[in-house]
């Protein structure tokens, strides 16, 4: 009883833990590791099928994207854990890809983790959607929902993140709206009965495992455009 008591107790203070730790962007080694990846993908994909390009933090670089959407498309992996919205955009102006057929787009957890307001992350995610317009020139853009935190009745502090995550989620539909860009909730697949990032699917409340990106990718594979072979 000790031993699941600790668990529940342990694992939203991880989450808090890992965000906290994303918060220091300054940092010498977050401006080299973010300069390694700029780097890294500036050099163009070099595949000849529709390219998919998935971009934002620690939830987009620790999914296995080729495997999870079978091989389907050219998908390039463009995420970097610890990675703020204003990241992804400088990320993004790197890439050295064009006229993709879809970007995908999923960040914003560490904005909110940090205590940003919903404010300043609309306006960082205006200015990462002009970019991916202006830079990488796709046929259509997805951005997908920020995912709720892992939550137990004992920390408080779980449930009010994930409720600004709901909240700026809402923000981030009317957004995308505006923009004429393709909005998609995926929480619905995630989440559990208390709304927080449903046990089962995660590795520490905060980071999906090999379940939850099975759960991801089948809901988004449905909104990638079918794939078109050459005759």
């Amino acid at each position: 009883m000790l031993a699941v008591f600790l668990s529940i107790w342990a694992a939203p203070r991880a989450y808090r833990h890992l965000i906290t730790q994303f918060s220091g962007t300054q940092n010498a080694d977050w401006n080299h590791r973010l300069a390694e990846k700029k780097r890294e993908l500036s050099v163009p994909w070099h595949d000849q099928r529709p390219l998919i390009i998935l971009a934002g933090d620690s939830q987009v670089e620790f999914g296995n994207w080729y495997d999870l959407l079978a091989g389907a498309w050219a998908v390039r992996n463009c995420g970097l854990a610890r990675a703020k919205i204003a990241d992804v955009t400088q990320l993004v102006s790197a890439i050295g890809d064009r006229q993709p057929k879809k970007a995908v787009l999923m960040c914003g957890i560490n904005n909110l983790g940090a205590g940003e307001s919903h404010e300043a992350c609309l306006r960082d995610y205006e200015a990462l959607l002009a970019a991916v317009r202006s830079q990488l020139q796709p046929e259509s853009i997805l951005v997908l929902s920020v995912m709720p935190v892992g939550e137990s009745v004992i920390d408080h502090a779980s449930h009010q993140l994930n409720a600004k995550v709901s909240q700026f989620n809402n923000a981030l539909a009317a957004c995308c709206r505006r923009h004429q860009v393709e909005f998609l909730d995926v929480n619905p697949a995630v989440i559990a009965a208390n709304g927080g990032l449903a046990d089962e699917l995660t590795v520490d409340g905060l980071h999906l495992n090999a379940q939850g990106y099975r759960r991801l990718a089948g809901i988004i594979a449905p909104q990638l455009a079918p794939p078109t072979h050459a005759p």
